[in-house]
């Protein structure tokens, strides 16, 4: 399963940098929508490491190289994709938005690598193989 989860948040990343950047040119993008992008990656982030801290005793070596693609780039590129026409809803409900969180959190994941895709050995979670 985490050789599929790589290739499709690769993917989605890719075609979220694409529709993030043609946003841009047309002059579509708020500075709102940069902020709630980063508080929406932050926050699963902070999720993501709290259910590692508190509620996981062991964990899959490749766990972390499923779960972090899956909830910080892949859940919020098809948000950003499915809401993309509908974005006059709210500011909360903008595709730009989860856009931004996805290509944000496509750079920032690997090169925090020891607080991401090492975060099992980080905090001295047992590691199961």
């Amino acid at each position: 399963m985490v050789f599929i989860a790589f290739p499709v948040a690769l993917v989605l990343f890719s075609v979220s940098l694409i529709c993030l950047i043609k946003s841009l040119l047309r002059k579509q993008v708020s500075l709102s929508d940069f902020f709630l992008g980063v508080l929406f990656s932050i926050a699963v982030y902070s999720l993501i490491f709290v259910d590692y801290y508190y509620f996981t005793d062991v964990a899959y070596a490749l766990g972390t190289g499923f779960v972090f693609p899956f909830y910080m780039v892949v859940i919020p590129a098809v948000l950003a994709l499915v809401l993309r026409d509908k974005s006059q809803i709210s500011v909360l409900l903008r595709s730009n938005v989860y856009f931004f969180a996805a290509v944000l959190s496509g750079i920032v994941l690997p090169l925090l690598n020891r607080y991401t895709f090492s975060l099992p050995e980080y905090l001295g979670i047992p590691v199961y193989h």
